[in-house]
């Protein structure tokens, strides 16, 4: 933390000072605050970078959402000028505090937001205190020690929405092992408060608040858990199960997609953990609830992001969601699509793998349209998209030639291509550590 600090106000010291939004730093408090609140205040670029960083970045509007109060705002492709301004006025207000927990979570957004910069734009915007990469090592660093020093700030409200951006943080990063060891803590401290049976004397918008975050590292747990091949941390809640019926997907949206989705991540990781008492039937009841579903909700309404009324954040619910679902069924049948390379029994497991693994490629390009990328950083989605990828080479490597799959063969490869394609762009423009390793040619 003092070292921190130092850096921190010899940057301050020899920075050349620019001018803001309204032509001066950022305000304030009337009280100087703690060490604490003015180490963090003092990692924050001036308004004005801290303006150019926000439009620049390919930063999910969504993580903004969490740290400000800024549902009511639009959400379109970018931040545009008008929103980065509303964000610079309410990290004003944010600043006149002296709540540790708000000053984290503004640090942790913005660590997010320097991690989904182009790598062009430290060449062209030279007025940040540090190169974004190390800007962005010091914020999440610095905010990072305060919630592992301070169980008073990481039990609160605040504390829990900190640990969602940093999960998210680290999932971009590809370190799902970091990003579920803070679900758990998350998850246990929601335990802990009685948020999973809804006790408490908070507030009504409080209470909506504790259990939004319950829901989310719920989710997050339980996909992360079927990745890694560990344990859940928090069992399947009766008022958690979700309906699969038209009117509640009209009122409750992705909600209820993604809490289904985690349901079927708990069933695939409870017979994984299992696996002497693992059956082909059991993973066939999986599969038959998990067609149920699709044939429930519209993953299929749309094949492109073409619409151009269609925003990012729409895209995302939708396609990724699919993708996330057919990457649980990839995973399902796995194991018995390697079986099915000498047992005729499994061939259903094997053609159900690999239609999962043909949809993920599918959507992930969609996902990573050049025009109107939804993805930027991401790694996670990555690696999947890599395993998916080698599930079709595995395939077209492993079994004979016949004149029926010939067709399948031919599709695969150009798939995978494709991809590895979409990869070596990525490489290259994002220095993607993922990418470099699936757009390597033998």
């Amino acid at each position: 933390m003092l070292s921190l600090m130092d850096n921190a106000v010899l940057r301050a010291q020899h920075a050349i000072p620019k001018a803001g939004i309204d032509g001066g730093p950022w305000p304030q408090p009337v009280a100087a605050g703690g060490p604490t609140a003015r180490l963090l205040r003092a990692l924050l670029p001036s308004p004005l970078d801290f303006l150019e960083t926000v439009q620049s970045s390919r930063c999910a509007w969504d993580v903004w959402r969490g740290v400000l109060p800024i549902a009511s705002l639009p959400c379109g492709d970018k931040i545009t000028k008008d929103q980065s301004n509303q964000i610079a006025e309410q990290v004003s207000q944010t600043l006149l505090t002296d709540s540790i927990g708000i000053l984290v979570k503004l640090l942790m957004g913005l660590a997010i937001c320097l991690q989904q910069l182009p790598q062009e734009f430290e060449s062209t915007h030279t007025g940040l205190p540090a190169p974004p990469a190390s800007l962005q090592e010091e914020a999440i660093a610095a905010a990072e020690s305060v919630l592992a020093a301070d169980q008073r700030i990481a039990d609160t409200i605040d504390g829990l929405e900190c640990m969602i951006i940093q999960s998210k943080y680290y999932i971009n990063m590809g370190k799902p092992r970091t990003a579920w060891l803070i679900g758990q803590r998350a998850l246990s401290t929601c335990h802990v408060f009685g948020v999973h049976n809804g006790s408490g004397d908070q507030s009504d918008e409080t209470r909506s608040r504790w259990e939004a975050v319950r829901l989310k590292f719920w989710n997050r747990d339980r996909q992360l858990s079927l990745l890694l091949g560990l344990p859940y941390a928090s069992p399947l809640l009766q008022r958690d199960l979700p309906t699969v019926d038209d009117a509640y997907i009209n009122t409750q949206g992705s909600r209820a997609i993604w809490m289904q989705l985690g349901v079927f991540s708990g069933h695939v990781t409870d017979r994984n953990l299992d696996p002497k008492k693992a059956t082909f039937s059991q993973t066939l009841d999986i599969d038959h609830e998990m067609e149920t579903f699709k044939s429930a909700l519209p993953f299929e309404r749309l094949e492109s992001p073409s619409d151009p009324n269609l925003s990012l954040q729409a895209i995302e619910d939708i396609f990724l969601s699919r993708f996330i679902f057919h990457n649980i069924r990839k995973l399902l049948h796995l194991p018995y699509m390697l079986m099915a390379m000498t047992d005729k029994r499994f061939e259903y497991s094997r053609d159900a793998a690999l239609n999962a693994s043909r949809e993920m490629l599918g959507i992930y390009l969609i996902l990573r349209d050049p025009v109107r990328p939804v993805l930027s950083i991401c790694k996670l989605e990555d690696f999947h998209t890599l395993t998916a990828a080698m599930v079709l080479i595995i395939n077209l490597l492993g079994r004979p030639a016949n004149p029926v799959d010939l067709q399948d063969a031919e599709r695969d490869w150009l798939l995978v291509q494709d991809v590895a394609e979409e990869f070596r762009s990525l490489k290259v423009l994002r220095g993607c550590s993922v990418a470099k390793q699936g757009s390597r040619q033998k």
